[in-house]
């Protein structure tokens, strides 16, 4: 694409009217062409004659009315149409020094560049600001690459206190597309955090694209990019904890948490972007990751039994962690605090149904257990064991009618009454004697062993009734 050169005069008057005027090209340190394509100007040496007369008087008087206390625009046309730009400044005087520059440079009324400082006789500030001297003109000077949305680069020139605005050099040229990006990321504020044996980290960049690589390692000493990317520590051994996650934007990077073994550890993270730049390493300081006690993945249910002649009950847990011990403890219904069952030292502890008869297993008793490892220990949940009563039963005498026939298979309900005070006690119906020897027999909770009841005994089919006074067993 062609590009565009405009080398301004040196002096603050006005010049004449008039076509195809002269002047004095002047800043005789900046304005060599060195491969610049020019074109408003026939060359760039001294004393050149130049082809638009209208760009030499307007902006002769911009810098005389900019050094006088007043900001004034220079607006260039870009012939070329929108599109990406590289542009090029220089502001200086190559016999006088300038204590206080400022020039602006804007997309039609877009500001995207201000330039401010001082120079002495001999130097420049670029596009970017930096000072230059006037050797380093052209070939060393900072470009701005810029996408322009408008067909016009404004040069706003101003003074900030008494300074002047000189201008010695503008220059355009218009790209094919946006510049290959060639500028790693830069990568600040590197963090860790150590957990139990977990860790965690962050990282700032200042590009919003490619990946994130980190590892986690026992050394404060750096990896290369490379051995960060392929999860290894500076040795080329691997990492203790390798990561890699895509960048979506700018500012913090948060690593999430992950398991990595106790001891002193750092982080190291490297951004690649898009365009493959890797940036320097960046290092954490020094973070800790402690040991972990186990963990207990199963808890023990309460326990619901029936006693006495109960079955037996088991209470379990399981737990995740280094080499396990189990130890099971009890605490009674009565409190006074819990103590070691001896010799359960396993994942599940079973009692039997005569430990559960005998008593010395209660309702309310309580049970945990503690697991260990060589990181510490834990404590499960308690569990609570529900003993209920046994249900008390009455057996009938073999049913039978006034001529001494058996009821067999027949469907009864019983009235069981308080022997003492008639009272109802409970009414259980859906009852059938049995078939060979017309006995019936049930049980209720609301029973009570050995207590006298008187029993009504009622067929349901034909009204048929008998009385027994029965005990309960």
């Amino acid at each position: 694409m062609p590009s565009r050169s405009i080398n301004f005069r040196n002096s603050l008057g006005y010049v004449t009217d008039g076509a195809d005027e002269g002047y004095n090209a002047g800043f005789n340190g900046f304005n060599a062409a060195s491969g610049l394509t020019v074109a408003w100007s026939a060359d760039m040496t001294a004393n050149a004659r130049d082809r638009s007369s209208s760009v030499d008087r307007r902006l002769a008087g911009i810098v005389f009315q900019a050094n006088n206390g007043t900001t004034r625009d220079f607006t260039i046309t870009l012939p070329d149409g929108a599109g990406w730009y590289e542009i090029g400044l220089a502001l200086g005087d190559d016999a006088n020094a300038m204590p206080d520059i400022r020039a602006e440079l804007l997309d039609g009324t877009t500001s995207f560049k201000v330039i401010t400082g001082a120079t002495a006789a001999g130097e420049f500030l670029d596009a970017d600001g930096t000072l230059r001297t006037a050797a380093a003109w052209p070939g060393s000077h900072t470009l701005i690459t810029r996408e322009m949305a408008s067909t016009s680069l404004v040069l706003r020139l101003g003074k900030n206190g008494t300074g002047s605005s000189p201008v010695a050099h503008i220059y355009t040229n218009k790209l094919a597309g946006p510049p290959a990006d060639t500028t790693p990321p830069t990568l600040t504020s590197p963090t860790g955090t150590g957990g139990a044996l977990t860790c965690t980290g962050s990282v700032s960049t200042d590009e919003g694209n490619g990946t994130l690589y980190a590892v986690v390692t026992a050394s404060a000493t750096a990896p290369s990019a490379a051995q960060v990317k392929a999860g290894q520590d500076h040795t080329g051994t691997a990492a203790l904890r390798v990561v890699s996650q895509a960048v979506s934007g700018t500012g913090v990077q948060s690593i999430a948490s992950g398991a990595v073994t106790a001891g002193t550890r750092y982080w190291h993270y490297m951004h690649e972007d898009a365009a493959a730049n890797q940036s320097t390493v960046a290092s954490s300081a020094s973070f800790a990751v402690t040991a972990s006690a186990p963990t207990i993945n199963t808890q023990p249910s309460n326990q619901t039994v029936t006693a006495p002649g109960a079955a037996a009950f088991t209470v379990s847990a399981t737990a995740s962690g280094g080499s396990l011990s189990y130890q099971w403890q009890r605490e009674p219904a009565a409190g006074g605090g819990f103590s070691n069952i001896s010799g359960e030292t396993s994942a599940n502890y079973t009692t039997g149904a005569t430990a559960v008869s005998g008593g010395s297993h209660n309702n309310g008793d309580k049970y945990r257990v503690v697991v260990t490892d060589s990181n510490g220990s834990a404590t499960s949940s308690t569990a609570t064991l529900t003993v209920n009563a046994a249900a008390a039963g009455i057996t009938s005498s073999p049913l039978k009618d006034n001529t001494g026939t058996l009821h067999l298979s027949a469907p009864v309900e019983a009235f069981v009454l308080n022997a003492t005070t008639g009272a109802l006690v409970l009414r259980k119906t859906g009852l059938t004697s049995h078939a060979s020897t017309g006995v019936v027999t049930f049980t209720d909770a609301a029973l009570t062993a050995a207590t006298q009841y008187r029993v009504v005994w009622r067929r349901t089919d034909t009204g048929a009734q008998g009385l027994e006074l029965l005990t309960a067993a």
